[in-house]
């Protein structure tokens, strides 16, 4: 599927080497990294780096790589956090008295 020099590029990109540092470690330029980085992307289907290092350690481990599951679990999380603060109830009066609260305590030190 990939490529010996690809893998080499999937190595060093998910151990934490920027574009730039594999670029050097394998002697060639940035711009040939990101090029094969998008041949890794579309080869393997995904669309970011983060994506390709859960697929690397996967391999790595032999564990399933699905990214479906994934996805519905992080669509499930940003649907809760944007939902959630909505059906909260808090008095916004409230933050808003302690914020005056402080700056006229700011200013009555300063004044002395």
């Amino acid at each position: 599927m990939l490529t010996e020099r690809e893998i080499k590029v999937v190595e060093l990109v998910c151990v934490g080497y920027s574009d730039k540092e594999a670029a050097d470690v394998l002697s060639v330029s940035p711009r040939t990294i990101v090029n094969h980085k998008q041949n890794i992307f579309q080869k393997l289907q995904i669309n970011k780096s983060t994506e390709l290092a859960a697929w690397y350690w996967c391999k790595k481990f032999n564990v399933n790589f699905d990214l479906t599951q994934l996805k519905k679990q992080a669509v499930a999380l940003i649907l809760m956090l944007v939902l959630l603060p909505s059906s909260l109830e808090f008095d916004h009066t409230l933050f808003r008295r302690s914020r005056c609260r402080a700056k006229t305590e700011i200013r009555t030190r300063k004044g002395v």
